[in-house]
């Protein structure tokens, strides 16, 4: 198995099933739910079969890919389940893990957005592909291909009150301008994108109509929206005043 690239939807569907036909009594697979375009959610239960059910012992859980374009962890859970599979009874360290516990693995929580992330045209958001129920796109910039290149670029806008410069190191780079700088050639910064009733003076980046972040809606332990940064502290209980 080469790890060379990221693994489409596709590719994964018959890695799974081939690494279940190849070892069944180390991985099953199973499906916990389903994406908003439709798409499984797989669950693979890597455990020796033989030394009991995955449901009587001890467990690892681990995700990945859980935003759109974090291919990359999914890459990561691959090689893991590789590595258990292929050094099953030649590891001494591996074969104890699999013959004690259970290993419950999602290689890929967010399958709609690496569908769009490894598109032939891409295209970047956050988390989820399920708009929000708005009638219509707020006012803005909204983050877009537009010349269809397969790329969202920067673009860098001349603007004598613009917050950056042209960098010293390196004419390709962008340096943040200093407060006290004046007199210099200064730049906005700005994604490309298609802006949406412009009023010729103010460019503001426009809310996603895909704005929900799936790593900031869990329902235990967690704050509104606009504080959802940090978990919300859990207080320390049976304490003495002083303690």
């Amino acid at each position: 198995m080469e790890f060379n690239h990221y693994f489409t939807n596709q590719e994964l569907n018959s890695l799974f099933a081939n690494w279940v036909n190849s070892y069944p009594h180390l991985i099953s697979l199973s499906v916990i739910g389903e994406s908003y375009e439709k798409r499984p959610i797989w669950l693979l239960t890597l455990t020796n079969q033989a030394t009991g059910p995955h449901s009587e012992k001890s467990a690892v859980w681990l995700d990945a890919n859980i935003h759109a374009t974090e291919i990359s962890g999914t890459t990561i859970t691959l090689h893991i389940i590789q590595t258990f599979l292929e050094n099953y009874g030649v590891d001494p360290s591996i074969t104890r893990l699999m013959d004690n516990h259970v290993y419950y693995i999602v290689p890929r929580v967010n399958p709609d957005g690496a569908e769009l992330a490894m598109a032939e045209l891409p295209r970047f958001i956050r988390s989820g592909t399920r708009p929000y129920p708005w009638s219509e796109k707020d006012d803005g910039l909204h983050e877009q291909d537009i010349d269809q290149d397969g790329r969202i670029l920067m673009m860098r806008v001349p603007d004598p009150n613009g917050d950056w410069k042209i960098s010293d190191l390196d004419p390709r780079l962008m340096a943040k301008r200093s407060p006290t700088e004046n007199g210099g050639q200064y730049y906005r910064l700005l994604p490309e994108g298609l802006l949406c009733d412009f009023d010729g003076y103010v460019v503001k980046l426009a809310r996603p109509v895909e704005g929900l972040d799936f790593n900031r809606n869990f329902p235990f332990e967690w704050r509104t929206e606009d504080v959802q940064e940090e978990p919300v502290p859990i207080p320390l209980r049976n304490q003495r005043p002083g303690h």
